[in-house]
């Protein structure tokens, strides 16, 4: 959510989407 957390953010959403697969 935060400017400098952006990447970590899409890093999480990598993780859950291959956690769904």
């Amino acid at each position: 959510g935060s400017t400098h957390q952006v990447p970590i953010e899409i890093g999480s959403t990598q993780g859950k989407a291959l956690a769904i697969r």
